[in-house]
């Protein structure tokens, strides 16, 4: 299959682990690019000693050729089961369907006759200075392969974003995650993802001895800490946004606090938050978030609920009905906010308005389906 997606790849059995890192999904992100090279040029000369399949693969082409985040669309907020049945019809009118399509089936023929472990790597720069960090869905899968890393990890996005690469992987059972290296601009961040991408092969174990050798020279794993996304500050395609100069990303802000202006609007933190990811590029749907810091103590608690098989005695049985292990549908009138912050505690984040009384919550702890029942 000639697919130009297709930038690196080193295939192996299919029984061991399938490693996909994907750069430029925003093309004018290119730093990932030029670390999936320099990765690819020290991996060839290892290829005696590798134990994976790895491939490196370019997002979105077009937008990289012409240095732009995207022409049409954000490619990273169209990754949907919808979107693919009918991608088709949607490509005739948007460039970024076309991307998806391309993508979708490069990946697809790839881990298709795959009977190993697959795991999905977004590499991402940001617009603000940054320290490296971990972008992710909420999954017991995600936070133990990503808890040795030495990466600040920030967990929950699925709550507030749809349509991500990483959440249509990581929906369908796989460990996937946006990994940022650091800001645009900054050469460091080139490094910062090679690093990253070699604690990959280290977790996933895709190395024989002599590479493990080679590459602890370059990184070692170690602890990461976690935050979880607290709020997303949300803009529409039309909207007037202006990110006060001299935030940056981890930055604690105090409550009432000026952040930004948005359509004339003065916009002020409405309490004592870490601001994350603000937006200083014309570009972009999101102007920027709130976290805040899990202790080890709450990360150990996630971990004990959700593996219980007395999960679902906590539940509110008056106004929550379970649909299967991972759905349930809850009564919005009589939900209290502790009743939330428990359905986050067991993983149930993604919510999706049935009506005005009631919503459908789901989470993603579930086994990897096959390839062909991606899209079914």
């Amino acid at each position: 299959m000639n697919n130009s997606h297709l930038i690196h790849a080193i295939e192996n059995h299919p029984d061991q682990p399938s490693i996909f890192f994907f750069c430029c999904t925003h093309g004018n992100e290119v730093a990932g690019l030029k670390a999936i090279d320099q990765l690819f040029e020290n991996l060839y000369e290892l290829t005696d000693y590798i134990k994976a399949n790895i491939y490196g693969i370019l997002g979105n082409e077009k937008a990289y050729q012409l240095n732009m985040r995207y022409l049409d669309r954000d490619l990273n907020r169209i990754w949907t089961k919808e979107n693919l049945l009918q991608v088709d019809q949607k490509m005739e009118n948007d460039h970024e369907f076309s991307e998806l399509k391309s993508l979708y089936e490069l990946i697809e023929e790839k881990a298709k006759d795959k009977n190993g472990e697959l795991y999905f790597i977004d590499l991402h720069t940001t617009s603000s200075k940054s320290k490296p960090f971990i972008v992710m869905n909420d999954s017991l899968k995600n936070i133990k392969f990503a808890s040795s890393l030495g990466i600040s990890v920030i967990i929950g996005v699925e709550r507030f974003i749809n349509g991500s690469m990483l959440d249509f992987f990581n929906e369908r059972g796989y460990v996937s995650f946006a990994f940022e290296g650091g800001s645009h601009d900054d050469r460091d961040a080139i490094y910062a993802i090679e690093n990253f991408c070699i604690k990959i092969l280290l977790q996933t174990e895709s190395l024989a001895q002599h590479g493990i050798h080679v590459m602890e020279k370059k990184t070692k794993l170690q602890p990461s800490t976690f935050y979880e996304m607290k709020y997303r500050h949300r803009l529409e395609n039309k909207d007037e946004f202006y990110m006060l100069e001299g935030y940056k990303n981890f930055q604690p802000i105090k409550k009432g606090e000026n952040l930004a202006v948005h359509n004339h609007k003065t916009i002020k933190s409405p309490g004592d938050f870490t601001i994350f990811m603000p937006l200083y590029q014309e570009q972009g749907e999101d102007g920027f978030f709130f976290i805040k810091s899990i202790s080890n103590f709450k990360l150990k608690l996630i971990s004990v609920l959700r593996k219980s098989k007395f999960q679902k005695l906590l539940l509110p049985h008056q106004n929550v009905t379970s649909k299967d292990q991972n759905t349930i549908i809850v009564n919005k009138l009589k939900t209290k906010p502790f009743h939330l912050q428990l359905l986050h505690l067991l993983g149930f984040r993604k919510r999706r308005n049935i009506n005005g009384k009631k919503a459908e919550y789901r989470r993603n702890e579930r086994y990897p389906q096959p390839v062909k029942d991606w899209l079914n």
